[in-house]
């Protein structure tokens, strides 16, 4: 153990707490947010997400920070995000398509294994030209990729008919 660890440890008063209330804390900061994905013609980066509830950027960064303080914490909190948050994408149904299901597949495609796997909650909305919700579903994400695989194969399979 390196010796900035083991100052962590000793002068840290959150590393000095049992894991158990340090858990508690993480629920805390983690549980319940809602990133949502969609296009906005007034963004300057296409597919940047912002919490539905708070639109502040700076809460974002406040909640990430809490990872990037030392090793231990990175290892405890690092896949809290995606165990604990929904990760909603809001599609748009135009011309036989979907615009915005880029966003959906740029970020599961940045994801590792471990954090794909630990998304428990990916909702992905399905909106008409008329600004209306035609649907809504939320599921983990490995259930999410088998859904789309079969519905892929379904076409495949319907295409060689």
């Amino acid at each position: 153990m390196c010796y900035s660890s083991i100052s962590n440890a000793v002068n840290s008063p959150l590393l000095r707490l049992p894991a158990e209330l340090r858990n508690i804390i993480f629920h805390y900061v983690y549980a319940d947010k809602t990133y949502v994905f969609r296009e906005d013609v007034e963004a300057k980066a296409v597919g940047s997400y912002r919490r539905e509830d708070d639109e502040s950027p700076s809460d974002l960064k406040r909640e990430a920070c809490v990872s990037f303080v030392c090793r231990q914490l990175n290892a405890e909190t690092s896949l809290l995000p995606y165990k604990l948050g929904v990760f909603s994408f809001n599609v748009v149904a135009k011309n036989g398509g979907y615009a915005g299901l880029w966003m959906l597949e740029d970020f599961l495609g940045e994801r590792t294994d471990q954090q794909f796997d630990a998304i428990a909650q990916l909702t992905i909305e399905q909106w008409s030209d008329e600004c209306r919700k035609d649907w809504a579903r939320t599921m983990p994400a490995a259930k999410w990729l088998a859904t789309m695989e079969e519905i892929a194969n379904r076409a495949d399979q319907m295409d060689s008919w």
